[in-house]
This record gives C-alpha cells, structure tokens and sequence, in this order.
C-alpha cells in the first residue's frame, strides 16, 4: 500500500531512538556499578556513602525497568498510531468488494487450511486500494 513504507521507517527510528535512550541509561548504570565497586573495596568508605550510592543505584536500575516496559508499550502505540488508517483502507476495500460479489463472509488466508484458488480475492482487494 502506498505510504505504509514511511510508516514503517517511522516506528523503526521511533524504536531505535526508545532503544538508544535504553542503551543510554544502561551505560550509566554500568559506570555508578562500577564507582560503587570502588567504593566498597576502598575501607575508607563510610556506611553513609555506600548506602546513598546504593540506593543511586537502585533508583537508577529501577528508572531502567520502567523505560524498558514502557518502551513496549510507546512502540506499540506508534504502530497502532500509524497503521490504523492502511487497516481502515483494506478493511473498506475487503467490503466493497464482499458486497460487489455478494460475499458473506472473507477469511484471511493464513487462517485456512485449504482454499480454491479462484475463491482467492486478493487481487480484486488490491485493484480496490489501487495496488498493481
């Protein structure tokens, strides 16, 4: 369908900006991981430093877990966001072209098992978005 290529490439950058923020967030907790191993290996360390940088730590990797289901959630939405008008298009032509043949029902093809060939309405599908 025409168009649904951008939409696509869009929640393709759409995702890999959510990722590239997820990767972000990774490296500093990698590098507050690592400041704190310093810390507690250093017996100079007070208790007081240790428990703040830990709980920095936690709140950090917490922040981490939340982004990366929310990313899942954000995605999603884009898709539904910019897909929903091509479904609303196919959907629209699937009737039109049910009633024209006087179809009661349209079965997608991956749902069936065995089908006639001639009973394949795809291409009169398409001619009606104005796919070749």
């Amino acid at each position: 369908m025409k168009g649904i290529d951008s939409a696509q490439t869009l929640i393709t950058q759409f995702a890999d900006e959510l990722q590239n923020i997820g990767e972000q967030m990774y490296a500093e907790f990698q590098v507050k991981q690592a400041d704190l191993e310093k810390l507690i290996n250093d017996s100079k360390t007070s208790q007081t430093i240790l428990k703040i940088k830990q709980d920095e730590l936690s709140g950090l990797y917490k922040r981490i877990q939340d982004f990366a289901a929310s990313m899942e959630t954000d995605i999603h939405n884009k898709q539904v966001e910019l897909l929903e008008p091509f479904q609303k298009q196919l959907l629209e032509a699937v009737s039109k072209v049910a009633k024209a043949g006087s179809y009661n029902y349209i079965f997608d093809i991956s749902t069936l098992l065995f089908y006639a060939p001639n009973d394949d309405l795809t291409n009169q599908v398409k001619e009606q978005i104005g796919i070749k």
